[in-house]
């Protein structure tokens, strides 16, 4: 500013002096100091009675403004603080975000002006604001999980600029981590991942499957198991298995891991935790066919003989040699003398027996008085058969003669008959065992029987000895030994 008159002013003794003090445009009158000494902030001064030299100076100070400058966190804002600007003047501020920040935006007076990067303030009039808010440079990190788990955190999730982030993969009950894909390409099942200074945008994603087990189904001939082959239940998971036997199939049996739970037509799993295996078994809807022979021959098949549900089965009926076939009957009724018989289209349980008769041939033996043979009649020999006759003479007999079929054989005591192809008879004569007593007698009398009298063995013989007229017996001799002058001698067996 300036001051009027101002330099070397001359005064007369008890004159007055008036100075005019004029700030400059921008400035403000600071203080007037008269003789050095504080008169205040005045625009005019007036020395009255002046009686001694004085001095006079003006003070000024410039008009000023402040300009608040502040910055958001992510960088600065130079000059900062309240900065004081002269009326009119100008101020640059330089806006400098840090690493990995961007400016965001620069409000001046609390309007924004765009994220500049520098402001200047001209012809500055009044008290002014400015702030600098940044932001951070960020990318985008888009997890992302496939069904049966989570990653977390999970969506669109911003990370700043040579930041860190870890992702964490969970599975859910009954499941695992199959893959974890970064930006599309897999880097193994993790259950962590970490992105370091990231620098780019980036994508991850987590892929899981189901813990499953399997169930090994299979059925035998005669049926089928739905599903079958190797199932994939997941853990925990039910699953159930139909069991449907073929047209004349029953199920026999359905063995789940090994063991048997019945001839079941359904089967369940239930909240499966391991690997199992069911197999059904099927059987025939069989029939009984009860095949029997009686002696002389057989049947074939024989016994029980198993018949599927509709099926046909012949049987063979032979005889023995020596043996016809006499009958065969099916379920009890003759269906005459078959050698094969077929049952067809078997829908029950069924019975066939056979009945044989031996060709036979009969041996008519006999004995004449004196003994016996045995057996004795008409006796039946089977075809080939051999029979044989023991002939006994009664006591005091002897066989004579054997004959068969007519025709001598000698005195046997045996015969046999072998191999007997027809018709035949056999006939056993005796001839009694006999002494002779030879009876005689000296002149004078007479014994009766006289001469050789036969007797048989064992039989008694009575001699009367008679004497004649005028004689008397003197002696019996028997066998040449005296036994007195008997009338009678009995010789006994």
């Amino acid at each position: 500013g300036s001051i009027s008159p101002s330099g070397v002013v001359s005064v007369p003794q008890g004159g007055n002096q008036t100075f005019t003090i004029t700030p400059n445009a921008g400035y403000l009158i600071a203080n007037v100091l008269v003789n050095g000494q504080s008169v205040g902030a005045l625009s005019s001064y007036t020395f009255s009675n002046v009686q001694a030299n004085q001095t006079i100076h003006a003070e000024f100070t410039q008009i000023t403004y402040t300009i608040t400058a502040t910055a958001g966190a992510g960088g600065s804002i130079s000059p900062s603080g309240v900065v004081t600007v002269p009326q009119g003047g100008n101020q640059t501020f330089t806006i400098t975000p840090q690493a990995g920040y961007l400016i965001a935006n620069v409000l001046v007076n609390g309007q924004s002006v765009g994220a500049l990067s520098s402001y200047t303030f001209s012809n500055v009039q009044a008290n002014q604001t400015i702030h600098a808010e940044f932001t951070q440079i960020t990318y985008t990190i888009t997890a992302t999980a496939g069904a049966g788990g989570s990653i977390s955190p999970s969506g669109v999730v911003t990370v700043p600029q040579g930041g860190n982030q870890t992702f964490t993969i969970t599975p859910q009950a009954g499941y695992l981590i199959a893959n974890v894909l970064v930006n599309g390409q897999s880097v193994g099942a993790l259950s962590s991942y970490t992105f370091s200074n990231v620098q780019a945008n980036q994508t991850i994603h987590a892929e899981f499957t189901q813990i499953t087990y399997t169930i090994t189904a299979t059925a035998s001939s005669g049926g089928s198991i739905s599903p079958s082959g190797v199932v994939s239940v997941p853990q925990g998971g039910n699953q159930t298995f139909t069991i449907t036997p073929n047209a004349g199939y029953l199920i026999a049996n359905v063995l789940v891991n090994g063991s048997s739970v019945g001839a079941v037509s359904s089967y369940t799993f239930s909240n499966v935790q391991a690997n199992q295996t069911i197999h059904a078994e099927f059987t025939q809807i069989t029939y009984t066919i009860t095949a029997t022979a009686s002696s002389g021959g057989s049947i074939n098949p024989s016994g029980v003989v198993s018949v599927p549900q509709g099926g046909n089965q012949t049987f063979t009926i032979t005889p023995n040699a020596g043996y016809l076939i006499a009958n065969v009957l099916v379920n009890g009724s003759s269906v005459g003398a078959l050698s094969s018989y077929t049952f067809s289209n078997v829908q029950a349980n069924q019975t066939i027996h056979a009945e044989f008769a031996q060709i036979t041939y009969t041996i008519t033996a006999t004995a004449a008085a004196g003994g016996s043979i045995s057996p004795s009649g008409v006796v039946t020999v089977p075809q080939g058969g051999n029979q044989t006759f023991t002939i006994t003479p009664n006591a005091g007999y002897l066989i004579a003669n054997v004959l068969v079929n007519g025709q001598s054989v000698g005195a046997l005591s045996s015969y046999s008959f072998s191999n007997v192809q027809a018709n035949q008879t056999i006939h056993a004569e005796f001839t009694q065992i006999t002494y002779t007593i030879t009876a005689t007698s000296g002149s004078g009398g007479s014994i009766s029987p006289s001469g050789v009298v036969t007797v048989p063995q064992g039989g008694n013989q009575t001699f009367a000895i008679t004497p004649d007229a005028g004689y008397l017996i003197a002696n019996v001799l028997v066998n040449g030994q005296s036994l007195g002058a008997l009338s009678s001698y009995t010789f006994s067996n």
